[in-house]
Protein backbone atom coordinates (compact mmCIF):
# COMPACT_ATOMS: atom_id res chain seq x y z
CA UNK A 1 0.00 0.00 0.00
CA UNK A 2 2.93 2.81 0.38
CA UNK A 3 4.50 2.42 -2.83
CA UNK A 4 0.25 3.21 -4.28
CA UNK A 5 0.00 5.63 -1.44
CA UNK A 6 3.64 7.49 -2.08
CA UNK A 7 2.75 10.53 -4.49
CA UNK A 8 -1.34 10.67 -3.50
CA UNK A 9 -0.99 13.83 -0.68
CA UNK A 10 1.34 14.87 -3.53
CA UNK A 11 -0.76 15.25 -6.20
CA UNK A 12 -4.02 16.01 -4.17
CA UNK A 13 -1.81 19.28 -2.60
CA UNK A 14 -1.70 20.34 -6.33
CA UNK A 15 -5.07 19.59 -7.31
CA UNK A 16 -3.51 19.87 -10.80
CA UNK A 17 -3.86 23.54 -10.26
CA UNK A 18 -1.53 24.62 -13.02
CA UNK A 19 -2.48 21.98 -15.29
CA UNK A 20 -4.72 23.65 -18.32
CA UNK A 21 -8.34 24.34 -17.80
CA UNK A 22 -9.04 24.74 -21.65
CA UNK A 23 -7.64 22.12 -23.57
CA UNK A 24 -10.01 19.90 -25.76
CA UNK A 25 -11.68 17.55 -23.47
CA UNK A 26 -10.38 14.36 -24.95
CA UNK A 27 -6.47 15.64 -25.51
CA UNK A 28 -4.43 13.82 -23.53
CA UNK A 29 -2.54 15.89 -21.33
CA UNK A 30 0.55 15.30 -19.72
CA UNK A 31 2.20 15.87 -15.74
CA UNK A 32 5.39 14.59 -14.04
CA UNK A 33 7.63 15.52 -11.20
CA UNK A 34 9.78 17.08 -13.33
CA UNK A 35 7.42 19.32 -14.77
CA UNK A 36 5.82 19.80 -11.49
CA UNK A 37 8.90 21.96 -10.50
CA UNK A 38 9.35 20.21 -7.16
CA UNK A 39 12.53 17.45 -5.85
CA UNK A 40 10.89 14.08 -7.57
CA UNK A 41 11.99 12.93 -10.87
CA UNK A 42 10.31 11.80 -14.10
CA UNK A 43 9.16 12.58 -17.19
CA UNK A 44 5.53 12.39 -19.53
CA UNK A 45 5.99 13.22 -23.37
CA UNK A 46 2.93 13.16 -25.30
CA UNK A 47 3.85 10.51 -28.46
CA UNK A 48 1.07 10.49 -30.44
CA UNK A 49 -2.50 12.81 -30.94
CA UNK A 50 -6.06 11.67 -31.73
CA UNK A 51 -8.21 9.08 -30.67
CA UNK A 52 -5.26 6.52 -29.86
CA UNK A 53 -3.18 8.75 -28.35
CA UNK A 54 -0.11 8.14 -26.78
CA UNK A 55 2.60 8.95 -23.76
CA UNK A 56 5.95 7.67 -23.22
CA UNK A 57 5.99 7.53 -19.19
CA UNK A 58 9.66 7.80 -17.65
CA UNK A 59 10.45 6.80 -14.35
CA UNK A 60 13.78 5.43 -14.27
CA UNK A 61 16.09 7.88 -14.04
CA UNK A 62 17.15 7.17 -10.07
CA UNK A 63 16.03 10.19 -8.73
CA UNK A 64 16.88 9.87 -4.62
CA UNK A 65 13.24 11.03 -3.71
CA UNK A 66 11.38 9.41 -6.28
CA UNK A 67 10.05 9.72 -9.51
CA UNK A 68 6.47 9.66 -10.86
CA UNK A 69 4.92 10.43 -14.47
CA UNK A 70 1.19 10.16 -15.81
CA UNK A 71 -1.58 11.19 -17.85
CA UNK A 72 -5.10 12.84 -17.52
CA UNK A 73 -7.88 14.67 -19.54
CA UNK A 74 -10.28 17.51 -19.05
CA UNK A 75 -13.29 14.75 -19.68
CA UNK A 76 -14.73 15.14 -16.18
CA UNK A 77 -18.28 12.95 -17.24
CA UNK A 78 -17.65 10.50 -14.79
CA UNK A 79 -17.19 12.64 -11.92
CA UNK A 80 -19.93 12.46 -9.54
CA UNK A 81 -21.22 9.20 -11.28
CA UNK A 82 -22.01 6.15 -9.98
CA UNK A 83 -18.92 4.24 -8.34
CA UNK A 84 -19.04 1.54 -10.96
CA UNK A 85 -18.60 4.08 -13.78
CA UNK A 86 -14.80 2.74 -13.33
CA UNK A 87 -15.86 0.40 -15.37
CA UNK A 88 -15.63 2.86 -18.58
CA UNK A 89 -11.81 3.06 -17.61
CA UNK A 90 -9.23 1.75 -19.82
CA UNK A 91 -6.23 2.05 -21.43
CA UNK A 92 -2.98 0.14 -22.64
CA UNK A 93 0.43 0.19 -22.05
CA UNK A 94 3.46 -1.28 -23.89
CA UNK A 95 7.58 -1.35 -21.99
CA UNK A 96 8.66 -2.82 -18.99
CA UNK A 97 6.75 -5.26 -17.37
CA UNK A 98 4.41 -3.74 -15.13
CA UNK A 99 5.02 -3.61 -11.79
CA UNK A 100 2.65 -3.66 -8.56
CA UNK A 101 1.26 -0.12 -8.66
CA UNK A 102 2.43 0.90 -12.06
CA UNK A 103 1.55 1.87 -14.67
CA UNK A 104 -2.31 1.83 -12.86
CA UNK A 105 -5.35 4.24 -12.81
CA UNK A 106 -5.80 6.62 -9.44
CA UNK A 107 -9.63 6.74 -9.22
CA UNK A 108 -11.04 9.40 -6.13
CA UNK A 109 -13.58 8.43 -4.44
CA UNK A 110 -16.36 10.18 -2.24
CA UNK A 111 -18.50 8.10 0.21
CA UNK A 112 -20.16 10.92 2.19
CA UNK A 113 -22.10 12.73 -0.78
CA UNK A 114 -20.05 15.78 -0.23
CA UNK A 115 -17.96 15.05 -3.49
CA UNK A 116 -14.19 15.31 -2.09
CA UNK A 117 -12.06 12.34 -2.08
CA UNK A 118 -12.44 10.20 0.83
CA UNK A 119 -10.44 6.93 -0.58
CA UNK A 120 -8.37 6.33 -3.41
CA UNK A 121 -9.29 3.50 -6.05
CA UNK A 122 -5.79 1.71 -7.78
CA UNK A 123 -6.48 -0.60 -10.81
CA UNK A 124 -3.08 -1.42 -12.05
CA UNK A 125 -1.59 -2.81 -14.83
CA UNK A 126 -0.44 -5.65 -12.76
CA UNK A 127 -3.48 -6.75 -11.23
CA UNK A 128 -6.17 -5.83 -14.19
CA UNK A 129 -3.86 -6.62 -17.43
CA UNK A 130 -6.42 -8.65 -19.95
CA UNK A 131 -3.41 -10.49 -20.93
CA UNK A 132 -2.85 -8.34 -24.17
CA UNK A 133 -1.89 -5.17 -22.89
CA UNK A 134 -5.10 -3.77 -22.01
CA UNK A 135 -5.80 -2.79 -18.40
CA UNK A 136 -9.27 -2.10 -16.93
CA UNK A 137 -11.56 -3.20 -13.68
CA UNK A 138 -14.16 -4.75 -16.10
CA UNK A 139 -11.11 -7.35 -17.40
CA UNK A 140 -11.97 -10.92 -15.50
CA UNK A 141 -9.82 -11.39 -12.18
CA UNK A 142 -8.88 -7.85 -11.83
CA UNK A 143 -8.30 -6.92 -8.20
CA UNK A 144 -8.52 -3.27 -6.99
CA UNK A 145 -7.15 -1.96 -4.13
CA UNK A 146 -7.85 0.89 -1.98
CA UNK A 147 -5.89 3.46 -0.18
CA UNK A 148 -7.43 2.15 3.44
CA UNK A 149 -6.27 -1.00 2.64
CA UNK A 150 -9.58 -2.49 0.80
CA UNK A 151 -8.87 -5.26 -1.71
CA UNK A 152 -11.38 -6.34 -4.07
CA UNK A 153 -11.92 -9.30 -6.92
CA UNK A 154 -13.93 -6.69 -9.21
CA UNK A 155 -16.05 -3.84 -9.97
CA UNK A 156 -19.17 -5.87 -8.18
CA UNK A 157 -16.92 -6.11 -4.53
CA UNK A 158 -16.00 -2.44 -4.72
CA UNK A 159 -19.48 -1.07 -5.18
CA UNK A 160 -20.77 -3.65 -2.14
CA UNK A 161 -17.96 -2.34 -0.14
CA UNK A 162 -19.24 1.26 -0.69
CA UNK A 163 -22.64 0.81 -2.12
CA UNK A 164 -23.35 5.00 -2.22
CA UNK A 165 -20.18 5.93 -3.39
CA UNK A 166 -19.70 8.43 -6.31
CA UNK A 167 -16.45 9.13 -8.29
CA UNK A 168 -14.96 12.52 -6.36
CA UNK A 169 -15.15 15.96 -7.87
CA UNK A 170 -12.48 17.66 -6.07
CA UNK A 171 -9.64 15.52 -7.73
CA UNK A 172 -8.58 14.49 -11.36
CA UNK A 173 -9.02 10.45 -12.49
CA UNK A 174 -5.36 10.32 -13.77
CA UNK A 175 -2.69 7.24 -14.93
CA UNK A 176 0.33 7.47 -13.05
CA UNK A 177 3.72 5.48 -13.02
CA UNK A 178 5.58 6.01 -10.00
CA UNK A 179 7.83 3.14 -9.78
CA UNK A 180 11.48 2.66 -12.06
CA UNK A 181 10.62 2.14 -15.15
CA UNK A 182 9.33 2.80 -18.82
CA UNK A 183 5.74 2.74 -20.35
CA UNK A 184 4.01 4.44 -23.12
CA UNK A 185 -0.04 4.41 -22.40
CA UNK A 186 -2.39 4.68 -24.90
CA UNK A 187 -6.01 4.24 -26.09
CA UNK A 188 -6.43 6.24 -22.59
CA UNK A 189 -10.16 5.88 -22.16
CA UNK A 190 -11.07 8.64 -18.88
CA UNK A 191 -14.90 8.58 -19.48
CA UNK A 192 -17.81 8.36 -21.50
CA UNK A 193 -15.66 9.82 -24.21
CA UNK A 194 -12.96 8.17 -25.98
CA UNK A 195 -9.32 10.27 -25.77
CA UNK A 196 -9.17 12.24 -28.89
CA UNK A 197 -12.67 11.86 -30.95
CA UNK A 198 -15.05 12.77 -28.23
CA UNK A 199 -17.37 9.80 -28.94
CA UNK A 200 -18.04 6.65 -26.81
CA UNK A 201 -17.51 3.44 -28.10
CA UNK A 202 -15.45 0.64 -27.19
CA UNK A 203 -11.24 2.21 -27.69
CA UNK A 204 -8.72 -0.60 -27.71
CA UNK A 205 -11.13 -3.41 -27.57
Amino acid sequence: MKRYTLFLGLIAALGFGSLSINARLNKLLCFSGTDDGGIYGGTCTITGRGAMGSALLQTNDGDPDGSYAGVYTNDRSIYGGPLSDIGMLSFRYSGDPALAGSPRFSVPIDTTGDGNTDVWAFISAFYCDNGSGKVSASNSGCTIFTSDGGQYMGISQLTTAYPAATIANDNYVFVISDEPGTWTVSHVKFGHSNNGNGRGGNQGQ
